[in-house]
């Protein structure tokens, strides 16, 4: 089957601005989407696929082609190598002597077995996870604390447990749904889908999650639109039952956002106690605002952070603080591909030092009794286990109750790379 030369010069368009103008993936290929309403499902399918597979696997096929310095003009070869090999259609975009240069090629990458160029991801990146890999094993909270990280990483299993980690996040990312039991149950929720040709599964680790077993666009459905369902990965639905709220408590989320966990937050408190959902982007907390109201939930405020005066008035009020922290996202690249090739390691020691003042200023708002929850989406230690080692040497006033690693292997059901930790204020 021959695909459409309209849609192999689109995907060219997307791909110029993904990595020469810097823009995000999902929001270029949104743009393309919406404007081309005369394509079919199956044109839309292949174009946004074959957009994030180029993403996904940019350096491998750079190596592939043996390009160095890449232009527009070696975007058609990109598109075709990625249709050859993925087996979707054929194309005159990869001709056929380079076809057969290709299988070569990938002979000679797999005896180099290098597992930056084979799972097409910088050097630094993997460079990075193995040294902070490393020094976290060497810690007294590693060896005292942590038999999880030392089960799937100590000693020669590091390395190919980051490789097994590296060929999982590129893998495309399900489509994972939770439901709001304010409002219907999760077995009626499933019925309707399928009733409008939406099936789902179950999740075994989300107890309010289902999944779709085809892609589909849920965001038209009169379900999404009377607030019965949000898209939420499993992983990030766990974070708000980590948390331990109840109907009646006090909760803070510090780094609120668009409100995914707040929500859950707010459904699992039975839309009873108060929520105040912060955030530093005022626009995000529009959003927020605009879910909460399609949720039926009139429990949460939101406010911006300003400056340290409006945490200040917050100290020691709440039963529950979460601190879902802005992180490298190492954990979600199979949902956000071309991160990977957009963060720094710069970039990743800024964020070290952010989730560190962030737990710092947070923590004071925590009662006595009360929990203070970090989490984030991703899979470095020094973003993780070595954040809490280092605030709970600080503050002698909390200990760990509890700390979950996730890691996003498929093959035992779980979603995005996650982190959480739940710490206690003594009494």
């Amino acid at each position: 089957m021959k695909i459409h030369t309209v849609i192999l010069n689109q995907t060219a368009q997307a791909l110029e601005e993904i990595f020469f103008e810097n823009r995000f993936a999902d929001k270029v290929i949104e743009k393309y989407l919406k404007s081309q309403k005369k394509w079919g499902s199956r044109d839309r399918k292949l174009f946004a696929e074959t957009v994030y597979s180029c993403v996904r696997w940019w350096r491998y096929y750079l190596e592939l082609l043996q390009i160095d310095q890449p232009t527009r003009h070696h975007f058609p070869s990109l598109i075709g190598l990625d249709l050859f090999l993925r087996k979707e259609v054929t194309t005159d975009w990869l001709p056929e002597g380079l076809k057969k240069e290709m299988q070569q090629k990938k002979i000679q990458l797999l005896q180099q077995n290098n597992i930056s160029v084979l799972q097409s991801f910088p050097d630094w990146w993997l460079a990075e996870a193995l040294e902070q890999t490393h020094n976290y094993l060497q810690t007294d909270f590693c060896s005292q604390r942590d038999d999880f990280f030392q089960d799937h990483f100590r000693g020669e299993l590091s390395p190919k447990t980051w490789a097994h980690i590296l060929a999982e996040l590129n893998l495309p990312a399900p489509i994972d749904l939770r439901v709001n039991t304010l409002r219907i149950s999760v077995k009626d929720l499933k019925g309707r889908l399928s009733q409008a040709e939406v099936e789902t599964e179950p999740i075994s680790s989300a107890p309010e999650g289902l999944t779709l077993v085809e892609r589909k666009n849920v965001f038209q459905l009169e379900e999404f639109k009377k607030g019965f369902f949000e898209v939420q990965d499993r992983s990030s639905q766990k974070v708000a039952l980590f948390t331990k709220p109840a109907a009646g408590l006090r909760v803070l989320d510090a780094c609120a956002g668009a409100g995914g966990k707040t929500l859950h937050l707010g459904t699992l408190m039975k839309n009873k106690g108060k929520i105040l959902a912060m955030d530093i982007h005022e626009w995000k907390l529009d959003e927020l605002r605009r879910r909460a109201s399609r949720n039926g939930l009139d429990l949460i405020e939101t406010k911006v952070i300003e400056n340290s005066k409006t945490l200040k008035r917050l100290e020691n009020s709440f039963d529950r603080v979460l601190v879902d922290s802005p992180c490298s996202g190492s954990g979600v690249i199979r949902r956000n591909p071309d991160s990977k090739w957009k963060i720094t390691l710069q970039r990743v020691r800024e964020m070290e030092d952010t989730q560190a003042q962030l737990l710092d200023s947070f923590s004071a708002c925590v009662r006595s009794d009360g929990f203070l929850v970090y989490s984030t989406c991703s899979i470095f230690p020094n973003e993780n286990q070595r954040q809490v080692d280092r605030f709970l040497a600080q503050h002698s006033d909390f200990t760990l109750d509890e700390m979950e690693t996730i890691l996003p292997f498929k093959a035992t059901g779980a979603g995005d790379g996650f982190f959480m930790a739940r710490l206690k204020k003594k009494a």
